[in-house]
């Protein structure tokens, strides 16, 4: 199943993208698709923090007082996977939309054959990122396959390390550092304290010695670690935007 989120606040436009979206995606890409609708930003935020989309179609001019490229960055920064399609009327965004991560700029005067094509190269997208980036922890008895990408941080509490997962019960298993690394093998993860390995996906602050990730947690940054940490982070964040 794939889950759609379009936010535009001109209700007949919002429908017009809604039904376009399920026709491509259900007729022509053969996929199971649910759409929710939304007419204020503050209320896709709301849900993104608290649900899982894989995909957003927004505009950009969404009232007076909303820029749809500030949205998608804090988009951007909660779900890091949620792949954005802008769907505006307006052309002077063309280089503006590019201050937040993207699949994709269609105009809504070409739709029929520019709303088909975002689908399918953000979905492509996805896909992509998706091969070799799942790992296999094993919970109670049973083996469950993760996204690294939803992988929040590891926490080491002697030999036991407890994964935090974005949406999902954390998960406890016996790892020393070097499995670890081996298993993560990803320069999105950096370890800031002995006890601290972090996706820098989902930090979203830096202050002094400390950082704040995607779900308000604050997590301690050992001296030993900063300069690396800086870096990396640093380094995250320009190749993304």
């Amino acid at each position: 199943m794939i889950h759609v989120a379009v936010c535009d606040d001109e209700t007949v436009i919002n429908q017009e993208i809604q039904k376009k979206t399920l026709s491509f995606m259900m007729n022509e890409m053969h996929l199971k698709c649910k759409v929710s609708s939304f007419n204020r930003p503050t209320d896709l935020i709301d849900t993104v923090k608290k649900s899982h989309f894989d995909l957003v179609e927004m505009d950009i001019e969404l009232n007076p007082n909303t820029n749809g490229i500030a949205v998608a960055q804090g988009i951007n920064r909660i779900s890091p996977d949620t792949k954005i399609i802008f769907v505006t009327a307006y052309h002077k965004y063309y280089l503006d939309v590019y201050d937040a991560r993207h699949a994709f700029f269609v105009e809504k005067d070409k739709m029929d054959e520019m709303l088909p094509r975002a689908i399918k190269n953000a979905l492509n997208q996805r896909n992509d990122e998706e091969k070799n980036n799942s790992i296999s922890l094993k919970s109670k008895g049973e083996w469950n396959v993760i996204n690294k990408r939803n992988i929040l941080y590891i926490e080491k509490r002697l030999r036991i390390a407890e994964f935090n997962i974005a949406n999902a019960p954390a998960i406890q298993m016996y790892l020393n550092n070097d499995e670890i690394k081996n298993m993560l093998n990803s320069e999105d993860f950096v370890q800031i304290h002995r006890s601290f390995v972090v996706n820098l996906r989902h930090v979203i602050k830096m202050n002094g010695l400390s950082i704040t990730m995607s779900d308000g947690r604050s997590l301690p940054i050992g001296r030993m670690y900063m300069k690396n940490f800086q870096e990396s982070f640093i380094k995250s964040h320009q190749n993304r935007n």
